[in-house]
């Protein structure tokens, strides 16, 4: 685990969760056509060039969608992906081999990441947060759920 403590603001603005959802809960948020999960950054592994996030195969799925990697970090041009998963956690690194962006993924921030099979994905949330234009919430949808 990283020892860092830096400040600087996160790379997605975090979304309270909806009355009646646990409190810490990930979410979905749907921003136009595609649907994001918002994840937490938990530690930096600068020597592995990999950092650590609270979204794994609970919150993304294991379903790949036939590509290679689980997921996408909006806001980096698809060079951030998620390359491992275990059933807590993801593990965020970069596509080519380049340098992590660190000071863009502080302990502690929030991004954004775009599912490979989002359909899947969504379906592993209790509510999911509408976004419109600036970023506003408009709309909480609480998808209907068993069989």
């Amino acid at each position: 685990m990283s020892t860092s403590s830096t400040s600087a603001e996160p790379v997605a603005r975090s979304v309270e969760p909806a009355s009646g959802s646990t409190s810490g809960a990930l979410s979905t948020e749907c921003v136009g056509s595609a649907c994001h999960v918002l994840a937490t950054v938990l530690s930096h592994y600068p020597d592995r060039n990999e950092a650590l996030v609270n979204a794994g195969g609970t919150a993304l799925h294991k379903d790949s969608g036939g590509v290679e990697h689980w997921g996408e970090l909006r806001g980096f041009g698809g060079r951030l992906i998620v390359l491992r998963l275990s059933q807590e956690h993801g593990v965020v690194g970069t596509l080519d081999g380049s340098p992590m962006p660190w000071t863009e993924l502080p302990l502690g921030g929030v991004v954004r990441i775009v599912p490979n099979h989002s359909c899947m994905a969504a379906c592993q949330h209790q509510t999911h947060h509408v976004v419109g234009e600036g970023g506003v919430v408009e709309d909480v949808w609480r998808p209907a759920a068993g069989w």
